[in-house]
């Protein structure tokens, strides 16, 4: 049995929203540790993102269109310039990017920032750039260190971005053992087995499976496609199944 963190050990087998619970974590540490929103902050930068440092972080934001980023750093007025969304191997939903960069704001600096496993970024990336592609979103002074993070300006302020879990995390771990902030540290380390768990490829772990089917499920949601209030979920050895009305169909 590979060793994880406690974390990393017990949370995928009680729970099927392994990237919301990666994301709330994160939240947690960016909010809690002043050391881990800073040197967050400052990695982004070094990714060309050129905003404000004084964000407010909050999760499942809702923005037009029905897009829901996992994550939204948001300026003091409550513009949000900082677009995250934390993938493992869930697929990209119909508003990713495309639909995200679109929110950005036209009259200041954003960005829209995946936050993924290395093993994913070839795949992942060459996705990005053709969605925006066919949107007619051009891409350009394409930049990075692959696979720990790249970064392409999509507009005169806007930015698309990818940067790996262990990157991000490696940094906020740094920055807190620096400061002397040990507990701090630890929650990160925590939360780094959890995503050395989530990064195994799917047909490994179930519940990445299940997760997949979730994040399909939610997507079909954003556009209005898929209806799954008053639903349950079915599952068992073999199966997992998300019910709900699809175009007006039930079940």
């Amino acid at each position: 049995m590979k060793q994880y963190s406690l974390l990393g050990h017990v949370a995928p087998s009680l729970t099927l929203q392994t990237e919301n619970l990666a994301t709330e974590a994160l939240l947690y540490l960016l909010r809690w540790y002043g050391t881990a929103h800073k040197a967050f902050v400052e990695l982004v930068s070094t990714m060309c993102y050129a905003g404000p440092s004084d964000l407010q972080f909050s999760t499942q934001v809702h923005m037009q269109y029905g897009s829901i980023p996992d994550l939204v750093g948001a300026t003091t007025d409550g513009t949000g310039v900082l677009l995250v969304e934390s993938k493992f191997w869930a697929p990209l939903t119909p508003n990713q990017p495309t639909g995200y960069l679109r929110r950005l704001p036209k009259d200041r600096e954003g960005m829209v920032l995946f936050v993924a496993p290395e093993g994913r970024y070839e795949e992942l990336w060459q996705q990005l750039v053709a969605r925006c592609q066919a949107e007619g979103l051009e891409l350009r002074d394409e930049t990075g260190e692959p696979p720990r993070w790249r970064t392409a300006r999509t507009s005169e302020v806007g930015r698309l971005a990818y940067a790996s879990w262990s990157f991000v995390l490696g940094r906020l771990e740094g920055h807190l053992k620096v400061a002397g902030e040990d507990r701090g540290a630890h929650e990160v380390w925590q939360l780094k087995g959890l995503c050395r768990r989530l990064e195994e490829p799917p047909g490994e772990d179930p519940s990445e499976l299940r997760s997949i089917v979730d994040e399909v499920a939610r997507g079909l949601s954003e556009k209005g496609i898929f209806d799954t209030r008053g639903y349950g979920v079915g599952r068992g050895a073999r199966f997992y199944r998300r019910y709900g009305t699809v175009s007006g169909h039930v079940n």
